[in-house]
């Protein structure tokens, strides 16, 4: 996803759901996986602690839970503002 389209599902509050041939194992790992895709100059990683963690994005905080959408292949993180 492209990084315009993933700030503007984080600001909505989306959810933003991947596959990987790999499986994780455990969602510490799909937490990890997805703040390493994160390349956005907007989008600093203020707070990580296990499958949460917290975004700072223009002065607002938006939460970040991970979790597994299914199996260890599939993988979810849902946003919310704080």
């Amino acid at each position: 996803m492209d990084n315009s389209k993933m700030l503007e599902l984080i600001k909505n509050e989306g959810v933003f759901k991947w596959s990987t041939r790999e499986h994780h194992p455990d969602n510490n790992y799909t937490m990890n996986e997805f703040l390493s895709m994160l390349d956005d100059e907007e989008i600093e990683i203020y707070y990580v602690d296990g499958t949460y963690s917290e975004l700072r994005i223009s002065g607002n905080y938006y939460s970040v839970d991970a979790s597994g959408d299914g199996d260890s292949f599939n993988h979810m993180v849902e946003f919310k503002l704080i």
